[in-house]
């Protein structure tokens, strides 16, 4: 679109008008083109919504007598709503209470019940109160999602180390300590194969399927901050720009090829 915003033309206010209309806006402001002693605007951005981008500006790299144009748009993650789960709370759970309790609770009511759903109504009315007394519920957010490689005998395991941690705070003996040891040991032992087989699988799944095999490489190691700095770009002069741009550009084949594991 060969429209010089820095001018007050006829297709200008045409174009102004109409981006209004759909409630748009350009965002650069600096002459996109300069040919001696002229300069114009006539690259342009347009956006729908202004308060979603906070960086917008014109980069001379010195190849064209057009400039580059950039906007940077802020990123929003959407908050997830975390899962509410209930739970039993076990931190003061005195088991040698619970059973008292149990066992002085009226069980004769159940058995003078008229009929069988009254019988049955009382037992639950008298072992939940038990239960709720010594084992309260205990409301708790899920953090975040399963990791695909869980299976319910590693989160079997993980209770059973759960329970030896607990008795040993309970009762700090040598013999439930070892205990405890062993099941830490096998847990990690676990979840270091879980996690080994899980990757080959994928690996091994998705290697005719370049895209899908780097997205599951993504997932196994999250993406390191990036060394890039195009921070510059909207301060300096067109010389540190093109030079910064230049630099990144020259050097990169390097870095990544820095990255790559060495060839069997």
């Amino acid at each position: 679109m060969n429209i010089d915003y820095l001018k007050s033309t006829l297709p200008k206010r045409q174009l102004v008008s109409l981006l209004d209309k759909y409630d748009m806006a350009q965002v650069i402001t600096h002459p996109t083109r300069v040919a001696g002693h002229s300069a114009s605007l006539i690259d342009h951005i347009y956006v729908n919504n202004y308060d979603r981008y906070h960086l917008q500006g014109v980069v001379d790299p010195g190849l064209s007598d057009h400039c580059l144009i950039f906007v940077t748009r802020k990123h929003f993650r959407p908050n997830k709503e975390k899962e509410v789960i209930f739970v039993r709370d076990h931190r003061n759970f005195d088991e040698h209470a619970f059973s008292c309790d149990l066992s002085n609770a009226y069980w004769s009511d159940v058995f003078d019940a008229s009929n069988v759903d009254k019988a049955v109504a009382t037992f639950n009315f008298i072992f939940l109160k038990c239960v709720n007394t010594h084992l309260p519920w205990c409301r708790i957010r899920s953090r975040r999602d399963r990791a695909p490689w869980v299976t319910s005998e590693y989160l079997s395991l993980i209770d059973t180390r759960e329970y030896w941690a607990r008795g040993y705070r309970k009762n700090p003996i040598f013999e439930i300590l070892l205990k405890k040891q062993m099941a830490v040991r096998a847990c990690n032992t676990m979840r270091r194969e879980l996690k080994q087989n899980f990757v080959e699988q994928s690996l091994s799944k998705h290697q005719h399927n370049p895209r899908k095999l780097w997205n599951a490489i993504h997932n196994f190691w999250p993406a390191a901050k990036s060394k890039n700095n195009f921070s510059g770009l909207g301060n300096g002069t067109n010389n540190e720009k093109a030079d910064l741009l230049n630099d990144h550009f020259v050097s990169i084949a390097h870095k990544l090829s820095a990255d790559l594991p060495e060839p069997d």
